[in-house]
This record gives C-alpha cells, structure tokens and sequence, in this order.
C-alpha cells in the first residue's frame, strides 16, 4: 500500500479536499486557522529576527497557502513547494485569491530534488513528519543546499508520546474503521509518520550541516530553528 509519494496526497485531495490533506478527515477549519495563527506568531516572536533576506521557501505549502500568505502578508517573497500537482493548482488559486501574486508554485520531491535558485529561510510545518525516516537526512542536506549563507529553517518536527487509555482507544477504532473501509470500499489513506527525539534532531543537524538556534518542545511536537552553519 503506497504511503508517500504523490499518489497518496492526490488521492487525499481528491476524495478528501483541502482539510483531509492539512489534517485527516477529523479536522475542523476552525482549529487549522487557530493553529496558523499560533504558528505563525512563533515566527514573529522567535524566527524573524534571524532572517538575513527575504526569499523563502514553504515545504509542504498544503492546499490552503495558510503559511504561504501568512509569511508573504508579513514582506517575504515565499514560494511553495509540495509533491502533489493537485494540492499545488489548489495552493496557488487560494494564494492568487487573498492578493498573493509573487509566488512560485513547485511541484517537486523534496526527497530528490530540490527548487533552482536560493532561500533566505525554509519553513516546514506539518510535513517534515511525513517524510519516511530512511529519507530524513536526505531531506535535511537538501534544505542546506537550497539554502543561502546565513539561511535559517523553522522545522517541525513530530515527537514520540505515551498514550494513555483514550488515545489507545480512540487509535484502535480509527484504525478498525479504516481497515473496515479499504476492505469494503477499497478506499484507505494511510501516510507515512516518523517521529523524532531531540537527540535524533541534534543528530540530524550535527550530519546535514545546521546548528540548533532553539528547539521548543511542545506537547505532540517540537518547533526546531536552525541556521546553515
């Protein structure tokens, strides 16, 4: 069963539009927006003083451009990036429709290539986690390529919890339901998750050439700065 790659996140546009792509057929628009805002307040706060250009690159920009128009409504050129050509026609009608006509949309695999050209600052949220962990370093020394001198990443990185009786149970029927659909219905949207440490963070930079500016550790996540060293 493929659980990378564009056929998947084309499948999930397809057949579970704009939210099901951003966060799984149990998300709710209103929590995306207030978790875009949050997110991007961290930015203001802890990652903009650091920046050294204006040209950036969104990794994983997702059908809505939230981050996308975020970043560029704040002065920065930012281009998106995504594997699926379905999610980047949706990404760049969404980012047109808000005033946002200085982006380039790229439908490219991060895992083997990367955009033309340089970036002051790399944001990657809520994608990282779906790279499958045999090609994180990769993805890790493509972000320092693409980077100019000087550049910085805002990463976020998911991170292993102990579930307690409620998630363990709320797990085991969604994962019943979906193995219920694909049998009856042919239809599952499995993707692939990796989950990392700080010591597996510190281990990444230290191999792909960053040094940590701050690592905030969050309940279900950390939020990683780093500068190309």
């Amino acid at each position: 069963m493929k659980t990378f790659g564009q056929e998947i996140w084309d499948k999930k546009m397809r057949e579970q539009g704009e939210l099901g792509v951003i966060a799984g057929v149990r998300a709710k628009k209103e929590q995306v927006d207030r978790d875009a805002v949050q997110i991007l307040g961290f930015f203001d706060r802890e990652v903009h003083q650091y920046l050294k250009g204006n040209k950036v690159l969104d990794v994983g920009v997702g059908p809505m451009s939230r981050f996308l128009i975020g970043l560029s409504k704040r002065g920065l050129i930012v281009d998106g990036v995504d594997i699926s050509p379905l999610v980047i026609n949706e990404s760049k009608k969404k980012a047109e429709s808000s005033g946002v006509t200085s982006s380039k949309f790229l439908n490219i695999d991060i895992t083997k290539e990367i955009p033309k050209g340089g970036y002051d600052f790399i944001f990657c949220f809520g994608t990282f986690g779906h790279f499958p962990g045999y090609t994180a370093l990769d993805v890790m020394r493509n972000f320092n390529k693409v980077l100019n001198k000087g550049g910085v990443c805002m990463i976020h990185f998911w991170k292993p919890r102990s579930l307690g009786l409620k998630e363990i149970v709320s797990s085991f029927i969604y994962d019943t339901l979906r193995l219920i659909k694909l049998k009856f219905y042919g239809k599952s949207y499995l993707v692939s998750c990796s989950f990392y440490t700080k010591e597996d963070i510190n281990e990444m930079c230290e191999r792909s050439g960053f040094s940590i500016i701050k690592i905030e550790d969050r309940p279900n996540y950390f939020l990683a700065v780093l500068s190309k060293k």
